[in-house]
């Protein structure tokens, strides 16, 4: 929809309006040229709790910007963006510009989302859980089944359960990122690093999670060097699902994680590596892209979390993968880490 203009000069006439207006109020532009008579009808359709008279009267005559939101007395949402028209030499002021736009179908779409989101994560945090705490429990009794062939299918159950587990954490991360709804917090880099790979090297017996933290020497006070860094809480997530991501996806015979941080001229990498087969060019695509369609898109969240992250806390994020192994390369700032 075109936004209803109107233009003042600085005695106050108007000197330019679009036909717009007229779907804001029904005004007749023709039987008068005062603007502020054409503001007042308008300031009469708010909500008495708007303000909206105090809020024109307040830029009148002032080279102040001011924008915002109203709600009509019909229960429309009105846009309103109010700016200085400069004169011809570029330092006064020829008059103002008003300009107005019906938002209502935009705040009711943005009032469905926030509800979706809501539900989903209501439905994920808890339904999704509840039920996959059942299934968990009876797979369980049936992977202690004398048959091998009864407890072999059980622990399927059990891997699938964990694996929609994470995905419904990951959901969660992803929503809570995307709402920026949360702080930075400080962590113990080496610490979180220490948490994940050992997890994941529990998790996953069959693959070599090793660890090499390069800035680990002995610092004058004789203990170990400790790096602290500030980031959106989900940066643990990130590294566990690196971590997990390389071990999960590897399929040689021989099968290598490698996780190391080491000290750069403008801040702290972190690698992780593996000798798996790579992340599919689909996976990262859309990630790269930043949106997903019915035909093209990722099979979890993994990568979205991983992204989001690194994103939100001003964090860049590489991926180096082929035939040979995938890398996820952190590059943590100088900003961002204080070493100790």
């Amino acid at each position: 929809m075109i936004g209803a203009v109107l233009v003042t000069d600085r005695d106050g006439r108007v000197v330019h309006h679009n036909g717009a207006l007229e779907t804001v109020s029904p005004v007749d532009l023709e039987a008068f040229g005062d603007g502020e008579t054409v503001l007042a009808q308008i300031a009469s359709l708010v909500a008495p709790d708007e303000t909206a008279a105090e809020t024109i009267a307040a830029v009148r005559g002032t080279d102040e910007t001011r924008s915002g939101h109203w709600q009509l007395t019909d229960g429309r949402y009105l846009r309103y963006y109010f700016a200085p028209v400069p004169g011809d030499d570029g330092d006064s002021q020829y008059g103002r510009l008003w300009a107005f736009r019906d938002v209502t179908a935009q705040h009711e779409r943005t009032k469905e989302l926030r509800l979706m989101r809501q539900l989903l994560s209501r439905a994920l945090r808890h339904n999704l859980r509840n039920k996959l705490t059942v299934i968990e429990g009876y797979a369980s009794l049936l992977a202690a089944d004398d048959d091998p062939e009864v407890a072999g299918r059980a622990e399927s159950i059990l891997s699938a359960a964990e694996q929609l587990n994470s995905l419904a954490e990951n959901a969660h991360s992803v929503k809570q990122l995307i709402e920026h709804d949360q702080d930075t917090v400080e962590f113990d880099l080496r610490a979180a690093l220490v948490e994940a790979t050992t997890t994941v090297a529990d998790n996953y017996e069959d693959v070599e999670v090793d660890f090499d933290l390069a800035f680990e020497s002995a610092s004058d006070s004789g203990g170990s060097t400790a790096v602290t860094v500030t980031a959106m809480p989900q940066f643990r997530d990130a590294l566990y699902n690196a971590v997990e991501n390389a071990a999960q996806h590897n399929d040689p015979p021989e099968k290598i994680v490698t996780v190391e941080a080491e000290p750069t001229p403008s801040g702290i990498e972190v690698r992780v590596s593996d000798n798996g087969p790579g992340i599919p060019e689909q996976e990262l695509a859309v990630v790269e892209d930043g949106r997903e369609t019915p035909i093209r898109h990722g099979s979890g969240l993994g990568l979205w979390v991983m992204t989001l992250v690194a994103q939100n806390s001003e964090i860049e994020i590489d991926y180096e993968t082929g035939p040979g192994g995938t890398v996820v390369c952190f590059r943590i700032p100088d900003r961002r880490t204080v070493v100790s």
